[in-house]
This record gives C-alpha cells, structure tokens and sequence, in this order.
C-alpha cells in the first residue's frame, strides 16, 4: 500500500521535470496536451488495477506523472501566452485550477462511491460498480480534457512566435 501513496509523487517529480525539459522543445501547449492524454490513458488503465495490485502501482505512479507534467506545462503556457502585467494571476489560477478539480473529483467520487456500497458479512463495503462509475468519471474528465488541450495546442502551433516572425 505503501508504494500507492509514494509512487505519485516520484512520478510528479518525474513529469514535472521531463515536461520542463519537452517545453522547451516541442513547445507548452503540446507538452500540456500530451501530459493530459497519459493522464486519460492511465485512468482508464485503471480499469485494469481494479483486482491487481502491481496495475494499481503503474497506473498510480502515471497518474503522479501526468500531475507533474499538467502543472508544469500550464505554468509556461500562462508564462509563454499571458501579458507580463496578467502572468502572476494567471499562473496562480494555473496552481488553484489543479486543486479545485481535486477536490472535486474526490467529494463527488466519494459520493459514488457512498451511493454504491454493498453490505459484505454485516459491513459496508464498496461496489464494484462504485468503483468502475467513479474511474468513469475520471475518464471522462480526462476526455474532455484531452479535447480543450489538443484544441489548444493546435491553436498554439498556428500562432507565430512573438519575435521570431515565423509560425509555431
């Protein structure tokens, strides 16, 4: 259990290094937009965890991944597209946006969660119907997620870089 709660951050530190280091290479909004399509695919592989514990880990430690590399590349998109005047509001949306969604996600997966327990041997327990409903909703989460950044980086790429005179 204990490599559920460690793995996410070793894979946030991970993906937030790496996006750091793609950033400058392929550019924010694609660097976003394939941080968000790992997360999607680690959350419907999650599917696969239900029952197994070495999925869980893997897909846990994506998940953390996918944590790191949103941040990082939302943060040098803020920096890279607001105006010098909006960039300190922007980026710190950039920091509440992630945790609102969090929370979010948590109260109304709980909520499923809540709403779908079975009684095993006179306790409460989770359904498996509960638990593929609240990886549903992540999923789609994600989906929608995975459409506005790629709908952003296509926008990104088509814009021509300020100074250089040629297209993204």
């Amino acid at each position: 259990m204990g490599l559920l709660f460690a793995l996410p951050s070793i894979g946030i530190m991970a993906g937030g290094t790496l996006a750091g280091w793609l950033v400058s290479r392929v550019g924010p909004a694609s660097t976003l937009a394939g941080g968000v399509v790992i997360g999607m695919l680690a959350t419907f592989g999650m599917y696969l965890s239900i029952s197994h514990f070495p999925a869980a880990v893997v897909f846990a430690g994506l998940l953390g991944f996918t944590a790191g590399a949103i941040v990082t590349s939302a943060f040098n998109m803020a920096t890279s597209t607001a105006p010098p005047a909006s960039q300190g509001v922007v980026t710190g949306l950039v920091q509440v946006m992630p945790a609102i969604g969090s929370v979010l996600m948590n109260m109304v997966g709980a909520a499923v969660l809540t709403s779908t327990t079975v009684v095993v041997d006179g306790a409460e327990e989770n359904s498996a119907a509960g638990v593929h409903g609240y990886i549903a909703l992540a999923a789609g989460s994600f989906v929608v997620a995975t459409v506005v950044a790629i709908v952003l980086a296509r926008r990104q790429r088509r814009r021509p870089r300020v100074g250089s005179g040629s297209p993204r």
